[in-house]
């Protein structure tokens, strides 16, 4: 019974895990696209 528990909590785990770092990934992203925006305004 105990492995059915440990890989809900694992699953459980990765799941969060992986909300925050894609959470993350967007933020990162939205400030490159961003600055790209901007570099590109001063550029042209």
């Amino acid at each position: 019974m105990s492995f059915p528990i440990g890989l809900a909590v694992v699953i459980e785990l990765l799941m969060s895990a992986s909300s925050v770092i894609g959470g993350i990934v967007a933020i990162l992203l939205a400030k490159r696209t961003a600055k790209r925006r901007l570099e590109g305004d001063d550029e042209r």
